[in-house]
């Protein structure tokens, strides 16, 4: 086998690794894309946490504007667009850091997404290959993730 692929979890990527050391892991769009919205909203908690000094409230400006984060461009009206690009904007550093992080995960979105597989209808894109990094320090979309065992 040269290529296995799986979900973004440790377990089954310690199982292929230990089963098939040379086989290249993959995951699909869908894996990727609902990671990078995962980082969207972390950023937005930590980022809230560290300006404002608390969790977010639903009065704040980066909370309204969660659910619109999370949706693709293309998802979203005009309208909608402009007022979540603008309300951030608006916000100083919080809007900026949100702002900055929804547009690398659009990025990295469309970098992994393709055209429809044919004959599936499936339009979850091509398969992301993911190498093991050669540092010893892995990186999750920007943050360090714990290695070895808990």
């Amino acid at each position: 086998m040269r290529h296995v692929a799986i979900d973004m979890s440790a377990t089954y990527r310690a199982a292929v690794r230990t089963g098939l050391p040379h086989a290249i892991v993959v995951v699909d769009h869908f894996h990727v894309v609902q990671l990078a919205n995962k980082m969207l909203s972390m950023v937005r908690r930590r980022t809230t946490a560290e300006i404002r000094g608390r969790r977010g409230r639903a009065t704040d400006p980066e909370r309204k504007a969660r659910r619109r984060l999370l949706r693709n461009r293309e998802d979203l009206t005009h309208d909608q667009f402009a007022t979540m690009w603008n309300t951030l904007l608006g916000e100083g550093k919080i809007g900026q850091t949100l702002l900055t992080a929804w547009i690398a995960k659009e990025n990295l979105r469309t970098t992994t997404a393709g055209s429809p597989r044919r004959g599936t209808g499936s339009g979850q894109g091509p398969i992301v290959s993911v190498q093991r990094p050669p540092v010893s320090r892995r990186w999750r979309l920007g943050r360090p993730m714990r290695c070895g065992r808990r």
